[in-house]
């Protein structure tokens, strides 16, 4: 839970920057507000991976190992460039991507644009990564209360 306050008020603050910076959301408030679930949504999913990986054992370099799939994420993906200015042989990996269809989705409830693909990919991607990590984040915590 507290992973989930601390991605709202993170885009809270984001959102308010923007605001302050010329940006408007023209979907309306029910969508402005959506737009709000879709990166504690998504961040769920990513804090479950990285409470198992936390969890695992001390030998494993978290950090490095977070940080390079973080940023390779954040490279290739549709919020920086149009998926179209890709080589086409990577197109299909940086619009499938999880962030990409979390930028997408966010993109569509912001300003418009196609939402249900982005929409159900997002949904997918967050819930395929909590229920796959879920077990083994509660095995570590357990696992690491019994040794501490």
């Amino acid at each position: 839970m507290a992973e989930a306050v601390r991605v709202l008020v993170t885009s809270i603050v984001i959102f308010a920057a923007g605001v302050v910076m010329g940006f408007r959301f023209t979907q309306g408030i029910p969508a402005t507000l959506l737009m709000l679930v879709v990166p504690i949504v998504f961040g769920m999913g990513f804090a479950m991976m990285v409470t198992v990986l936390a969890t695992l054992s001390t030998k494993i370099p978290l950090v490095e190992m977070v940080s390079i799939v973080c940023t390779l994420l954040m490279f290739f993906n549709s919020g920086f460039v149009p998926v179209m200015a890709y080589p086409t042989w990577l197109q299909p990996i940086v619009a499938n991507q999880p962030m990409s269809c979390a930028i997408d989705t966010m993109r569509a409830l912001a300003v418009g644009g196609p939402l249900a693909e982005p929409m159900i990919k997002t949904l997918a991607w967050s819930l395929g990564m909590f229920l796959l990590f879920l077990v083994p984040a509660i095995r570590g915590y357990r696992r690491a209360a019994q040794q501490g």
